[in-house]
């Protein structure tokens, strides 16, 4: 028996939905290609501007919850996505440099 060799690329969408975004000489929002795609059932498509494979809504409602990501087409609203924090810590108001009394190095 043949064995067909494992394809291990994300699916993309269907090649009529990526034709038809590359169709017209001035390039179609990615807003339009999700809701064509999204209208397809297409769980993808391929951003215009950075050629990358992007999730639509309809693969995130099959997914059935927020993944944490951060995702264009989030339906659910960031629920998962951990809150961001300070790049860089505040320096204490009261912060002191005191001495060791044994006489060396200050205390840390």
């Amino acid at each position: 028996t043949l064995v067909a060799p494992l394809d291990h690329t994300l699916p993309g969408p269907s090649p009529a939905l990526h034709r038809a975004g590359m169709a017209s000489s001035s390039s179609p929002s990615f807003k339009s290609l999700h809701e064509a795609a999204c209208a397809a059932g297409e769980h993808t498509y391929i951003d215009p501007t950075t050629k990358l494979t992007v999730f639509t809504r309809v693969a995130h409602l099959d997914r059935g919850t927020c993944c944490g990501f951060k995702c264009r087409h989030c339906p659910f609203a960031y629920q998962n996505v951990p809150s961001e924090k300070p790049a860089v810590a505040a320096p204490e108001a009261t912060a002191t440099t005191t001495s060791n009394d044994s006489g060396g190095d200050p205390a840390i």
